[in-house]
């Protein structure tokens, strides 16, 4: 139920766009700021890289990842993740190469399938 209503106000957004113009841009996007920075908590790459100024393994947050890995494999798949969010990043915002986005994009599948070979 909670899906069809989201889209049904996505929906009534559309109908009522002579509307949301009037409400300032600067409140859109303070709501999307919000909404972006909510939803980081619980997202395993950014509890990962929470991790990295904690020096003493012992003192890392019971996450399940956690007490079944080593930190320093953890570590390496999470800058290989920050590498890969990287290069997103700089196509997305370089105008010359921003071409090559969608073929990034569709490699990130092999890229991570080629992951299961060095972590479990």
């Amino acid at each position: 139920m909670t899906n069809f209503g989201i889209h049904l106000l996505i929906g009534l957004s559309l109908v009522l766009a002579f509307i949301l113009k009037f409400v300032p841009k600067s409140v859109l996007l303070g709501v999307f700021l919000f909404m972006g920075v909510s939803s980081l908590n619980g997202n395993e790459l950014f509890e990962r890289m929470a991790l990295w100024p904690i020096g003493d393994s012992t003192k890392y947050p019971k996450y399940d990842y956690v007490a079944k890995v080593a930190s320093a494999r953890i570590h390496k798949f999470t800058v290989l993740q920050c590498i890969c969010l990287c290069i997103l990043y700089a196509l997305k915002s370089i105008k010359e190469v921003a071409v090559v986005f969608p073929f990034f994009i569709a490699a990130l599948v092999p890229i991570r399938r080629s992951f299961e070979r060095y972590f479990t």
